[in-house]
């Protein structure tokens, strides 16, 4: 990964590389990740990364993205845990909507993420934005069953159980994720279907407990309605 300026827009952009020395199985996986950036790439929220330019035939080969200056959502998220503070109820709703926002548009191109997590989430401070990255390990819904390996790809702690099972994976596992990081966002500590000591608001709290179902059935069906069920609490978010 390496820092560059595009010359036609003067802006900073982020070039990645396929590493070397890479096998075929190496190209075929970075191939398959371009491809899934180019069907998600941003959409009119501006909550998923747009991938700018690529050369799969270069050696190595290589796609360029917009670069973030203040960095993931992790490093905002252990700066305010430093400081000995949580997000706000208002802070930590708006920035999980805006992560349903980017994952709304993934499902509707029929892609799976399976792997949001704090550092898989880039942070525009000045607009207070969040940008979701990182199609590496994503899924085409329509996969067929017979092509599922019971392999666990993903981070522990965000995944939901399925997934670390190497189970068959839907939209859902990302609302898991997403719960994890609500949770964490208003305690300090990652929520899980056994760890949800989350007790303020009680509309979140309720939200949290379905996103953190170990049953994917038991979770919101859908990313929009996650965001429905969040504007109906009226909160005010930042």
């Amino acid at each position: 990964m390496h820092k560059a300026v595009c010359v036609e827009t003067n802006l900073d952009v982020v070039i990645k590389f396929l590493k070397s020395p890479y096998t075929t199985q190496d190209l075929s996986h970075f191939k398959t990740e371009v491809e899934r950036l180019r069907i998600v790439a941003g959409h009119g929220r501006a909550n998923v990364i747009s991938i700018i330019e690529w050369n799969l035939d270069a050696t190595p080969p290589f796609y360029i993205e917009g670069y973030f200056p203040d960095g993931t959502l992790a490093k905002k998220m252990a700066d305010i845990f430093k400081a000995g503070k949580v997000f706000t109820v208002g802070s930590a709703t708006g920035y999980c909507r805006q992560i349903l926002q980017g994952l709304a548009h993934i499902h509707q191109q029929g892609q799976i993420h399976r792997d949001i997590k704090p550092s898989n989430i880039m942070y525009q401070g000045a607009i207070k934005r969040l940008v979701i990255i990182d199609m590496g390990i994503g899924r085409t819904l329509a996969r067929p069953t017979e092509l599922q390996t019971r392999a666990f790809c993903g981070t522990k702690g965000y995944a939901p159980p399925e997934q670390e099972l190497g189970l068959r994976v839907d939209l859902r596992a990302d609302l898991y994720a997403v719960g994890v990081i609500l949770h964490e966002m208003l305690t300090g500590n990652r929520g899980s279907y056994t760890y949800m000591t989350y007790s303020g608001h009680v509309g979140v709290a309720t939200l949290l407990r379905a996103l953190l179902q170990r049953d994917p059935a038991q979770r919101p069906i859908s990313a929009n309605a996650t965001i429905q069920r969040i504007n109906a609490m009226n909160i005010v978010t930042r």
